[in-house]
């Protein structure tokens, strides 16, 4: 956030010229586009622009769904000094505003893309998105249960 320009570009330059990036890139992997997504969020949140943030989340965890597990920390973030209040208690997970308009938003868009391919696609988008990743036997992928 508060690097210089230079400092910047190299840290960009770095990611995009990435070896490991530019390999898993190859293979179909459209993890690059999730981390931009994520830190598009990320930079929204901070500009304080809840609603764009909130749909950039949604549309990464729609196109991965490992993004899911930023949720707590990113509801976490929006407290009451990011909302600009004062609060001398601080309840860990306190339901405001914010934090639900946020889980509302990017949920819907979850939810809505999700509706929309699976009524272009119908069950073989559901299984194919989600439901294969909990029921095959390969140990070595990341959701499997064995």
């Amino acid at each position: 956030r508060h690097q210089g320009e230079r400092r910047a570009a190299l840290w960009t330059a770095a990611w995009v010229f990435n070896p490991i990036a530019i390999n898993v890139s190859t293979r179909g992997n459209a993890d690059s586009i999730v981390c931009l997504l994520i830190l598009a969020a990320a930079l929204l949140l901070l500009e304080k622009r809840l609603t764009a943030a909130a749909l950039f989340y949604g549309l990464a965890v729609h196109m991965r769904i490992f993004p899911v597990f930023f949720g707590p920390s990113i509801l976490l973030f929006i407290d009451d000094a990011y909302c600009g209040r004062s609060s001398a208690q601080h309840v860990f997970l306190q339901a405001r505003r914010e934090r639900l308009w946020f889980f509302a938003v990017s949920t819907a868009v979850f939810f809505g893309l999700a509706g929309v391919l699976y009524v272009m696609y119908g069950w073989e988008f559901l299984y194919e998105a989600y439901i294969y990743h909990l029921v095959r036997t390969d140990n070595r992928h990341n959701f499997s249960v064995y």
